[in-house]
């Protein structure tokens, strides 16, 4: 029942490797009366919840006041319902005046035992804003290395066993279609992230990611995973977003959910929020908050290297765009990539990929992030070798861009890039 606080940080989620989420959302064309398939009622949305609860005379501490982001996916009665603890299946009844009533229940895996909810909510869509509440029990597990929960008849009550009730209300936000175009590379970070009895606490960190928008659909990539979401309008004009994600994490499982704002000042586009993470290792459970940011990256700046040697980088063309192709592999469309280096001196450089993980092409373009191409390599030892290398003469000072790209568009991936002077 932990109601913890969220809105985004979207970086930390780099500790959740492989948490995948697919967000699709139906609307039903099916029509019928009070109980029936809603007739032009659709509850998708996210929802911002604010949750009050009663005091208890359990040792577990309870949320007094909490605040989380949830998302509704309706399709015909049936609501899929995303927390930051799980998705679990809901009911959607229509009760005219395009209000619903929403019920359904959890079960929440915290500190030593489980938490199991019953849920039911009043929708208004015409307000955009629901109330409701909550009844819960928890119990404690039997012992820390079973998740079997205590019998409560044969327990004390106020130690390992007790109930109460929560009160919800808050704003619902359905999917709008959004002002702005999020799609490109982005810098996030997170902070301010708490402690948990299994110890982890994700870093202070900054990684690079790239977003793709697709109407109110998202797509986050990162080094580790890949995440789903949504990203609307609201009516008060801003510009929000979701994502969730859900899988094996430390040894156990865990449930993910992001929330929070895009805001763009002039050219400047950004985003900030909270997230939350759950984390369940069989014994213990708990949840991990952090808030975080990001801003977008112009598409059209190439990392500089500086004019020293040898040169050592490494990057993952999956964060990448599309930006450049290649003389001699012009047909492919695969993310690259791109370098800014100006030679120390005159003389022969040669410039390798060798220790990428997927097939390359490597190339040399004239002047800085684009220009006449002086120079491409595909493949160093086909089919032995699907690295690249070239060797090629600069001016002292001379200032080129230098692509690493992959030899289609499903090649892509964690590459090297390295500069030295030729013998």
């Amino acid at each position: 029942m932990n109601g913890a606080k969220l809105t985004i940080g979207v970086v930390s989620v780099l500790a959740l490797a492989g948490f995948l989420c697919s967000p699709g959302c139906k609307k039903s064309s099916s029509r019928g009366g009070t109980g029936a398939v809603p007739s032009g009622i659709d509850v998708s949305g996210v929802y911002m919840r604010l949750e009050t609860c009663d005091e208890s005379d359990c040792d577990e501490p309870e949320p007094s006041i909490s605040r989380e982001a949830i998302e509704f996916r309706q399709s015909g009665t049936n609501v899929t319902i995303v927390t930051p603890h799980g998705v679990f299946a809901g009911r959607v009844q229509d009760l005219g005046g395009n209000r619903a009533r929403v019920t359904w229940q959890s079960r929440i895996r915290e500190g030593g035992g489980q938490t199991d909810h019953t849920f039911t909510w009043t929708v208004d869509l015409n307000q955009e804003t629901f109330a409701g509440g909550s009844t819960w029990s928890y119990k404690e597990d039997a012992d820390s290395n079973n998740d079997a929960a205590l019998d409560c008849a044969r327990a004390e009550p106020e130690d390992f066993c007790c109930d109460g009730t929560c009160t919800d209300e808050g704003d619902m936000f359905p999917y709008r279609t959004p002002s702005m175009d999020v799609s490109g590379l982005w810098t996030l970070s997170e902070n301010g992230c708490n402690t948990c009895p299994l110890a982890f606490v994700p870093p202070v960190s900054s990684v690079s990611a790239y977003i793709i928008q697709d109407g109110t659909h998202l797509v986050l990539e990162t080094p580790l995973f890949i995440l789903e979401g949504r990203i609307f309008d609201t009516k008060a004009g801003e510009t929000r977003f979701f994502f969730s994600g859900a899988g094996n994490v430390l040894g156990g499982k865990g449930a993910f959910t992001a929330s929070g704002r895009f805001t763009r000042d002039g050219d400047r586009l950004t985003m900030t929020g909270d997230f939350v993470w759950s984390l369940d290792n069989g014994s213990r459970a708990c949840s991990v908050e952090c808030t975080g940011q990001g801003e977008r990256l112009s598409e059209d700046v190439c990392e500089d290297l500086g004019s020293t040697l040898p040169v050592n980088a490494t990057g993952n063309t999956r964060l990448e765009t599309g930006s450049f192709v290649p003389g001699c592999a012009p047909a492919i469309d695969a993310r690259d990539g791109s370098f800014r280096w100006v030679a120390p001196s005159t003389g022969r450089y040669r410039m390798a990929t060798r220790g990428s993980e997927f097939n390359t092409v490597l190339y040399v373009l004239d002047a800085v992030c684009g220009g006449a191409e002086i120079a491409c390599n595909d493949d160093v030892d086909p089919p032995n070798d699907r690295t690249s290398a070239l060797e090629i003469a600069l001016a002292e000072g001379q200032v080129v861009t230098i692509v690493v790209d992959g030899a289609d568009e499903k090649e892509a991936g964690n590459y090297r890039l390295t500069i030295e002077a030729a013998p």
